[in-house]
């Protein structure tokens, strides 16, 4: 994530360099992703990064969106079903809530996701002892508008 996605930012030709790791971290470090916003940037914001982001209420999608579509149709259903029931929490959530909430046996939830993991839709969130789930904050801005 570091040096490549700050080179990308340095490629495109954005500003206020202090506020990149702020934007990489948003957009995960993502590569497409950071190609697609570091372009809405320069061409909007005259390549202002500070300006861009004190001007988000919510998550910039944009160009994104076709790239999530394309995410959100791979998914098998039980991945939609975690990722739709994960959307809608506000705070991770514990493992043991969110199974309660999904029509899936402990086995086919665990699959589910560590599927998502691996295509870091999901993250782990460890807090204590206790492991969460919270939503790549990307994916759950674009099931949120859906």
């Amino acid at each position: 994530m570091g040096e490549a996605a700050t080179e990308i930012l340095r490629q495109k030709g954005l500003k206020d360099e202090e506020n990149w790791l702020e934007l990489i971290t948003l957009y995960q470090g993502h590569p497409s992703w950071l190609k697609i916003i570091a372009a809405t940037i320069k061409e909007i914001y005259n390549g202002s990064v500070s300006q861009f982001l004190a001007d988000q209420q919510h998550i910039y999608l944009g160009d994104l969106e076709h790239c999530l579509e394309l995410h959100l149709e791979r998914l098998s259903p039980s991945e939609k079903q975690v990722i739709h029931g994960l959307a809608h929490q506000e705070q991770p959530t514990d493992f043991s809530e969110t199974l309660l909430d999904v029509e899936l046996s402990k086995s086919e939830f665990l699959q589910v996701i560590k599927s998502l993991i691996r295509r870091s839709l999901i993250e782990k969130v460890e807090m204590g002892e206790r492991s969460l789930l919270t939503l790549n904050p990307i994916f759950k801005s674009y099931i949120k508008q859906k």
